[in-house]
């Protein structure tokens, strides 16, 4: 791939930007490594999302765009690949696989591409063998958005990202977390405007995405019937206006393709089950006396971690956080039980080993469920075995077998090679920043809403996000108490 070949010989060789405008631009001197003749594509979406508003920017620069008025997000997954619009009031399925490099050399333009405040970084992704820049922030812009550029194009510095000023998404309206309910019936999307904006509305999922055109007209009503989304496929849902702008780079084709308006998520299974744990009094019985305790989690994890329903019984039952606790000979007492369903993602956990870590979380202990009764006030500093737990700062993250992987393929014997495709180890700390290897678990696929199927995940690359799907733990190593 020449573009990345010759960015690594042009680090440090920038000048300062040069200000450019529209065709009366006066360009500097090229630069012997600058191209000419080739395209490039910027997408800017500005959507408020019922959590917070979000702003994705996408960069691609190359020697084809292959005709796509979406190629900077679409080549990344980000959007539906789209090359001509429906007509007005109609739709178009798009193939996720439409953008292919296609013998394309992709470009550098610096090891950042900035819009506005916003400094989308260089990636490169090996197996498509495509260059891109990519970054997500949460802001709401309001102004035109300078873009910034330099590398093996000529230097770029003008206002570029427009945002339509004139258009405001009023509905449907969500609470935080929710999903819009994809599974059959209409959803009326509302928006405020002048009537004049090219107005989007687009589903983008793992394997659906389709993008409609519609009248400016204030309202669309969306048959949700006729999607045909998969059974448990989570899609994001943008309506926005667009703004289009292109530009002459010293003899590149600059397009600019700025959508604001609002965003949504949604699937078949509608929003997360809620399950509260239910009992909050300590049980009768005389005072164990414990000497271990061990972590352990069960739950949907999905964006975040949610309940779900139990695979064994079918029940539904609340994500948890079981803190269960031994005797000297490692046989259990008693267990206290957290709804983990309100954990938030936090910072990667140091860990002495280095192992890589996918999502960690923290999770606010209260309203504990206990099955231990009073334990001794004088050994434990208390009679509740809650008050003991809930003095931790306590967190969790599922990451890369390092220190478990010699005792448990002891344990497993011959099953361990096929065991050990899908064993994840489990990480936890108790002061919010230190993990240790302490646990282990397993992941099944959602087949049905929320509820594992019984096949299991195998464990993922750890540079990417845990896959959707039910994870259950257990503990191995313990600690002593108090």
């Amino acid at each position: 791939m020449r573009g990345l070949l010759l960015a690594l010989a042009l680090t440090g060789c920038k000048g300062p930007p040069t200000e450019t405008g529209g065709p009366d631009a006066q360009w500097g001197p090229p630069k012997p490594w600058h191209v000419t003749g080739e395209a490039g594509s910027i997408v800017v979406t500005r959507l408020d999302f019922p959590d917070n508003p979000r702003v994705d920017v996408y960069g691609l620069f190359g020697t084809d765009m292959q005709g796509f008025q979406t190629a900077a997000a679409c080549a990344q997954l980000g959007m539906p690949c789209v090359t001509t619009l429906p007509d007005p009031g109609d739709w178009l399925r798009v193939d996720n696989t439409s953008f292919r490099p296609r013998q394309t050399d992709y470009r550098w333009v610096g090891d950042v591409m900035t819009v506005g405040p916003i400094q989308a970084q260089f990636e490169y992704d090996p197996e498509r063998g495509i260059a891109s820049y990519h970054a997500t922030d949460q802001a709401r812009p309001e102004l035109p958005q300078a873009v910034r550029f330099g590398g093996e194009w000529a230097n770029f510095d003008r206002p570029a990202v427009e945002f339509a000023s004139n258009f405001t998404v009023t509905g449907p309206i969500l609470e935080v977390g929710e999903r819009l309910d994809l599974s059959g019936g209409e959803i009326e999307f509302t928006w405020e405007s002048d009537g004049l904006n090219e107005v989007w509305l687009w589903i983008q999922g793992p394997q659906s995405r389709r993008i409609y055109l519609l009248e400016d007209s204030g309202s669309f009503t969306l048959d949700t019937g006729t999607l045909s989304l998969g059974r448990t496929e989570v899609v994001e849902i943008g309506l926005a206006a667009a703004t289009h702008n292109s530009y002459d780079v010293a003899g590149n084709a600059l397009d600019v393709l700025s959508l604001a308006g609002g965003g949504w998520k949604g699937s078949r299974c509608g929003d997360f089950l809620d399950v509260p744990l239910e009992g909050n009094t300590l049980p009768e019985g005389d005072p164990p006396a414990p000497i271990f305790m061990g972590w352990s989690f069960s739950g949907i994890i999905d964006d975040g971690i949610h309940d779900y329903f139990d695979p064994d019984t079918g029940e539904p039952s609340s994500a948890r956080l079981t803190f269960t606790f031994f005797d000297f000979d490692f046989n259990e007492l008693c267990q206290v039980d957290y709804d983990a369903s309100a954990a938030a993602r936090r910072d990667p956990l140091i860990t002495d080993t280095g192992a890589r870590l996918a999502q960690t979380y923290e999770v606010a202990l209260f309203n504990g469920v206990s099955t231990c009764p009073q334990v001794n006030e004088l050994i434990y500093g208390t009679t509740d075995l809650r008050t003991y737990i809930e003095q931790f700062d306590w967190g969790f993250a599922f990451g890369e077998m390092i220190e478990l992987e010699e005792p448990l393929s002891d344990a497993f014997g011959t099953a361990w090679a096929n065991q050990s495709q899908y064993i994840y180890s489990v990480y936890w700390t108790q002061d919010g920043l230190f993990g240790d290897e302490q646990g282990y678990g397993y992941a099944y696929t959602m087949n049905e809403c929320y509820q594992g199927s019984g096949s299991p995940l195998e464990t993922p690359d750890w540079s990417e996000p845990l896959p959707p799907g039910y994870y259950f733990t257990f503990p191995y190593f313990v600690e002593p108490v108090p």
